[in-house]
């Protein structure tokens, strides 16, 4: 949290305090860089107005920064801005643009959804480490399973090689046995050869038969393209890296992220190909969620001017191509001012809220 006013940063501290999450202060735009140097943060909370150097700056070089490219910014700050200042905090980076005050459960929710999105997406990067990692060994073992199958097609007869391949599809079951991830080793042609026991736990062992074909398993809406991604990838002989839907025996649906990678026969042929896959469905969750939070306003729930601005340069764009014009509808609140100034502010947000539900109510409207 970046403030030059300390009774500020003691209030938001204090709304803060119960997060799972560690709070680190700054009294200017130049402190907080210095902490930038020595860790990376989930949020950061930014005033505008500051002494030397203003929120603005600050944000800018923050952004120049490649560990701190991404980090998201809410600006907070007590003075008034126009629309021009809230353009140029969007155009730094910004999620959001709040004025003081407001309400300590709005700054405490979306502080909480960034902190939950940050620790997902630490926890997904650990997660590729270690898939990477288990690639790796995968990749290694099969070699090692490959180099010994030349050997032993030079030296035994064809029961000694059928048992060569027994061997190897048992080494293969001892390798992904304990992982927690799904592994399936399949043929080119997409049927099943080995599905690991996660699989079998999360899909029943019906629909992993060897010889089934795997796309069955696939969502009905997303098997084509995943089909034609698996035929490039045969094809071409790349690893490829795929995110589709499945559903459970239960009819839940998951989202899951794929890599795989490819094993050759001794003549170069496609033989087998290894598909390494976890769950990234609370991953695609929180993503949604934070787009929801980017593109409307908390109070109402309606959309906001971001989402106003991307629906209007496609409607132009529409219209443009027709060479017909498009009409805006604005809405005002008559002594909107006296109702905050008479019953206060919290009297105000029930009255948009309940106007936001009217709109919501009305047929002909689509919001």
């Amino acid at each position: 949290m970046v403030n030059d006013n300390q009774s500020e940063l003691f209030a938001l501290h204090t709304i803060l305090s119960d997060l799972e999450a560690t709070t680190l202060t700054a009294r200017s735009g130049r402190e907080a860089l210095a902490l930038l140097l020595q860790q990376d943060f989930a949020l950061i909370i930014l005033d505008i107005k500051m002494p030397g150097m203003d929120g603005f700056e600050a944000a800018g070089l923050i952004r120049q920064r490649p560990s701190s490219k991404h980090t998201p910014i809410i600006f907070l700050t007590s003075h008034r801005a126009t629309d021009l200042d809230r353009a140029r905090g969007y155009e730094l980076g910004a999620v959001d643009y709040l004025f003081m005050p407001v309400a300590p459960e709005v700054v405490k929710s979306k502080v909480k959804a960034f902190i939950e999105l940050d620790k997902n997406h630490r926890y997904m990067r650990q997660k590729d480490v270690e898939l990477t990692q288990l690639n790796c060994q995968l990749k290694q073992q099969l070699e090692h399973i490959t180099r010994l199958n030349e050997v032993l097609r030079a030296e035994i007869t064809a029961r000694e090689q059928a048992e060569a391949i027994a061997l190897q599809s048992e080494t293969a079951h001892l390798i992904v046995q304990n992982t927690g991830d799904y592994v399936a080793l399949l043929e080119a042609e997409g049927r099943w050869l080995y599905a690991s026991p996660s699989y079998h736990a999360g899909f029943g062992t019906n629909t992993t038969l060897p010889g089934a074909d795997f796309f069955d398993l696939v969502h009905a809406d997303d098997r084509e393209r995943v089909r034609k991604a698996f035929c490039r990838l045969v094809a071409s002989g790349e690893a490829a890296r795929m995110q589709y839907r499945v559903l459970l025996p239960t009819s839940a649906e998951r989202v899951l992220e794929s890599e795989a990678s490819l094993v050759h026969d001794t003549s170069g042929k496609v033989a087998q190909v290894v598909m390494v896959s976890r769950d990234i469905t609370e991953r695609k969750e929180m993503e949604a969620y934070v787009l929801h939070l980017s593109y409307h306003d908390p109070l109402t729930a309606l959309p906001n001017r971001a989402l106003l601005e991307d629906r209007m340069k496609q409607v132009t764009a529409y219209e443009d191509r027709r060479h017909s014009h498009a009409a805006v509808l604005f809405i005002d609140l008559d002594r909107f001012k006296d109702i905050n100034d008479s019953l206060g502010h919290a009297a105000g947000d029930r009255l948009l809220q309940e106007v936001a539900e009217r709109l919501r109510g009305c047929e002909s409207i689509v919001i």
